[in-house]
């Protein structure tokens, strides 16, 4: 598996994108508290509510996963072409 190309720019692109990220938020934090003068309180909530909001997001993915996996389909009707000429 290492000696694929496609994973190694697979977890190339995952690491820009983390950096990139974690940059983003750092300077937002920054940027709120010394260049436009918010309390320490107010960059740190923003920061923190970006992030759970993607936490959220995943866990609901994760909770939508895990209810559909129990849902066995047992009747499947048969669609022809013959049906729609």
């Amino acid at each position: 598996m290492l000696r694929s190309p496609f994973m190694w720019l697979i977890s190339l692109s995952y690491f820009l994108v983390f950096l990139g990220r974690t940059a983003t938020l750092d300077w937002a934090q920054l940027y709120l508290i010394q260049d436009l003068g918010h309390s320490q309180y107010l960059g740190l909530s923003v920061v923190t509510a970006y992030s759970n909001k993607q936490n959220r997001v995943h866990y609901r993915q994760d909770a939508a996963k895990r209810q559909t996996a129990s849902i066995k389909f047992t009747h499947r009707p048969k669609i022809s072409l013959r049906q729609f000429i």
